[in-house]
C-alpha cells in the first residue's frame, strides 16, 4: 500500500492512517508496505527478502480459531 498523506482529493482516510503509522517506524509515509509494517522496515540487508503481493496482517488479533 503506497500511504501519502498529503491531503489530496484521492487519498484515503485508510492511506493517511497508515502512512502516520509508517513515519513512525520508517520516518516516511509514503512508502509500500501491508498496512502495519513498512517493506523498508521488514527487509534485512543481506538477507532474502521476498515480498507477496496481497498479503498483509493486522494489527489486532482475531478471536475466531480458524483465523488467529
Amino acid at each position: 500500500m503506497n500511504a501519502a498523506t498529503t491531503s489530496l482529493p484521492n487519498t484515503t482516510l485508510r492511506a493517511r492512517f497508515v502512512g502516520q503509522g509508517y513515519k513512525q517506524v520508517c520516518g516516511q509515509a509514503d512508502v509500500w508496505g501491508d498496512g502495519v509494517v513498512p517493506e523498508v522496515s521488514a527487509h534485512l540487508e543481506g538477507a532474502l527478502n521476498i515480498s507477496l503481493d496481497g498479503v498483509y496482517h493486522s494489527p489486532v488479533g482475531s478471536d475466531d480459531a480458524i483465523r488467529p
